[in-house]
């Protein structure tokens, strides 16, 4: 199976075509019966920082410690696992404002 076709597909026997049908019957209460996906789920609310492009120093001004999910105190985001450096940067920087 492809690397792109992970997640829904990975948990289940599901073909890639299935899961995708199975994506738009999340308000069906049988949902997760027929297709066994519990992990899912229970996801964490962060990202790794590889699946967004993180990157210790980035260029230009898209720099963690301008972007409005950076939390200072504890160098951490709102939205990517781990601690980050203010001088860091990735693809979900949001402009503080």
């Amino acid at each position: 199976m492809p690397e792109h076709s992970a997640g829904l597909c990975a948990l289940t026997s599901l073909t890639r075509r299935e899961a995708f049908r199975e994506k738009g019957n999340r308000h069906d209460k049988n949902y997760n019966e027929r297709t066994n996906v519990v992990a899912l789920e229970a996801a964490p609310k962060k990202v790794i920082k590889i699946s967004v492009q993180y990157t210790n120093h980035a260029a230009g001004d898209k720099k963690c410690g301008s972007c409005a999910n950076f939390i200072a105190e504890s160098n951490t985001c709102k939205r990517v696992s781990g601690t980050v450096n203010p001088k860091g940067g990735c693809v979900l920087w949001v402009k503080k404002g």
